[in-house]
């Protein structure tokens, strides 16, 4: 008899989402989201990674399950948007009007 995986909350291992945002857009809800649904949050300004931005992106990303890119007209958040793709990482985009 196969016994099939279980499905229950505490044996899943909780998603890692990146956020790409300007340093000046506030994502305190979009982080309450995600936590709420169990989701551990990443970005360029957590201090968790350290060393030089580009290398924190770089990590984050790459231990990324999905990522959240917030485009605005003046911000570098393509280039983060460009890194999710070529490491294959699904991209939620929102982008203001």
């Amino acid at each position: 008899m196969v016994t099939p995986p279980s499905t229950d909350a505490a044996s899943l291992k909780p998603l890692r989402a990146y956020i790409a945002a300007p340093a000046d857009i506030d994502t305190t809800t979009l982080r309450r989201l995600l936590s709420d649904q169990n989701v551990a949050v990443d970005d360029a300004y957590s201090p968790s990674v350290g060393g030089p931005l580009t290398d924190t992106i770089l990590k984050s990303i790459r231990s990324a399950d999905c990522a959240v890119a917030i485009i605005t007209q003046d911000s570098w958040t393509a280039y983060e948007v460009g890194l999710c793709d070529a490491f294959g990482k699904p991209v939620l985009v929102l982008a203001t009007p």
